[in-house]
């Protein structure tokens, strides 16, 4: 008797475990979820559904290189910008005569302030180059010149100058070097006229122009542009 139950028993407990073996599904491990639902994570914990063509990875990577490409870093200008400035120097005669005034250009960091940045260089004076060609391109300023400020207002651009620009300030010296200043300021439409201090003090006469110094400082055949 008690052989038959234990029988009936096991028989009952196998009957039960096939009944559970068939829940699943077919083809299916227990426990484990089809890819096909899965989502891929981006950058910033945001889900994005993933095209059949397009790898999960691929997502990944196109979602992470758009985030990190700002408008600001896309839109920055350029750097080492540049403008082209004339410098007036002096041309020697090969026939003995005085100079003339002739223009070069200088190739400068952009900025709005032109005026300055073309007498800054005008005060470099010319090059090992341009001395050296034939004939010679020469200045009448003297060197360790230096420009302590410029102002421009209503066409007049007031020019401050250091003490070594009047040194041996005599004949056609003299007025060749505020020429070169003058010539070089009025190429600016902003700029008709020039007024001169030296260490901040005023000098004589009246604010100057091109037409001051034509007469004996510009050459007959005179090409402004291009230089």
């Amino acid at each position: 008797m008690l052989r038959s139950f234990r029988l009936l028993v096991t028989l009952l407990l196998a009957v039960a475990l096939a009944a559970c073996s068939g829940a699943a599904s077919p083809g299916t491990p227990t426990g484990q979820v089809p890819s096909a639902t899965a989502s891929p994570t981006v950058s910033g914990g945001t889900s994005a559904p993933v095209s059949p063509s397009q790898p999960a990875s691929s997502a990944s990577v196109t979602a992470s290189a758009s985030a990190s490409a700002s408008p600001s870093t896309l839109a920055s200008p350029s750097a080492g910008e540049t403008m082209v400035v004339r410098n007036y120097y002096f041309m020697e005669d090969a026939s003995g005569g005085n100079p003339g005034l002739v223009p070069v250009e200088r190739v400068v960091p952009k900025s709005v302030a032109v005026a300055r940045a073309a007498l800054t260089t005008l005060l470099v004076g010319p090059t090992a180059a341009e001395r050296a060609a034939k004939p010679p391109i020469t200045t009448l300023i003297p060197d360790g010149t230096q420009l302590l400020g410029i102002d421009v207002a209503g066409g007049t651009a007031t020019v401050d100058l250091s003490g070594t620009f009047t040194s041996n300030n005599a004949g056609f010296s003299a007025g060749g070097r505020m020429a070169q200043v003058v010539y070089t300021l009025t190429q600016f439409p902003t700029v008709q006229r020039v007024a001169f201090t030296v260490d901040g003090k005023a000098t004589n006469g009246a604010p100057a122009t091109r037409a001051t110094y034509r007469d004996t400082y510009q050459p007959p055949m005179f090409v402004d542009g291009p230089a």
